[in-house]
């Protein structure tokens, strides 16, 4: 009996630990029969950076000559931009809300970009890259920050603003403030300092514009009272010059007035009223006979016709 309740128990606990599946084989685990979904590859930060510095924001192609930057440091082919501003009433929702915030080609700088001379395959991955800092020669791959002019276009390093302060560009000398420095792909924070400075700009070239305005219309009324005045003035002065001329015209001559009087030779004042009192008697008798042979060659006519009829 002993032996009998030995062997039963044996050959209990070889069948608890062997486990033999339905047709004789192993049975599979479970990870075995369910299909698990694959993780998502991860992609790396700095693969993600340096496509925002390769590819258009608006259509993702490759950045190609010419190239655009907004206000707020996005950037564009420039021929994806004028496709948008043509079709931009029918443009899909997400490219409104990349580069809705521009209104023509005017609120877009052409970026002054300094290639990679040392472009080689075999190189390191910098060295593959297209742009660089044309000061500090820092790539334009994503891990370093990069910035430009609003005034010119040109693009610099951020190093190379804080290092060098000179108020005017690095690389061809134009004169900007700090709030025409534009931060190319910023981060969040940055983003929304962009745009306040956007709506500030725009707020005063507005003011400007209409200044300017303003100014115009006031130089042309101011142009044309002065043509109004100048022509009035030249009017009365007419008229005034003509008053003159009518008064000495009928004004009587004074030759004493006109006539030097000179005491060395013996001629007094009364000797030349009396001599142009001679000359005047002698004018007017040349007109009186001339009336008074008028006078008798009429009446010598009228007693003719008398005579003959």
């Amino acid at each position: 009996t002993h032996t009998h309740t030995h062997t039963q128990s044996t050959t209990t606990l070889h069948s608890d630990t062997i486990t033999m599946g339905g047709d004789g084989g192993s049975i599979p685990t479970r990870i075995e029969l369910v299909r698990v979904k694959k993780a998502p590859e991860k992609v790396s930060q700095e693969a993600k950076l340096a496509a925002k510095w390769q590819y258009c924001a608006l259509t993702e192609a490759v950045l190609a000559q010419p190239i655009m930057g907004c206000e707020l440091g996005r950037m564009y082919n420039k021929e994806s931009v004028l496709n948008y501003l043509l079709t931009k009433d029918s443009a899909p929702p997400e490219h409104k809300a990349i580069i809705g915030h521009v209104r023509n080609l005017k609120d877009l700088k052409e970026l002054n970009l300094t290639p990679n001379d040392r472009t080689d395959s075999s190189s390191s991955r910098d060295d593959n890259i297209r742009f660089i800092c044309p000061v500090t020669g820092v790539a334009m791959n994503g891990r370093h920050g990069f910035v430009f002019f609003w005034t010119c276009g040109c693009v610099v390093s951020e190093r190379a603003v804080r290092e060098v302060k000179a108020g005017s560009c690095h690389k061809c000398g134009a004169a900007y403030k700090d709030s025409d420095v534009i931060t190319i792909c910023p981060a969040a924070e940055e983003l929304a300092k962009l745009q306040e400075a956007m709506k500030e700009r725009r707020r005063l070239a507005k003011l400007a514009k209409e200044k300017s305005k303003t100014d115009v219309a006031a130089g042309a009324a101011g142009a044309a009272g002065t043509a109004s005045a100048s022509t009035k003035d030249k009017k009365d002065d007419a008229k005034a010059s003509d008053a003159k001329r009518r008064v000495d015209d009928s004004a009587p001559v004074s030759s004493a007035k006109t006539v030097k009087i000179n005491p060395a030779l013996g001629i007094s004042i009364s000797d030349v009223v009396n001599e142009e009192k001679k000359k005047s008697a002698v004018f007017q008798s040349l007109f009186m006979d001339k009336t008074k042979k008028e006078d008798s060659s009429k009446r010598g006519l009228a007693g003719f016709g008398q005579t003959f009829f």
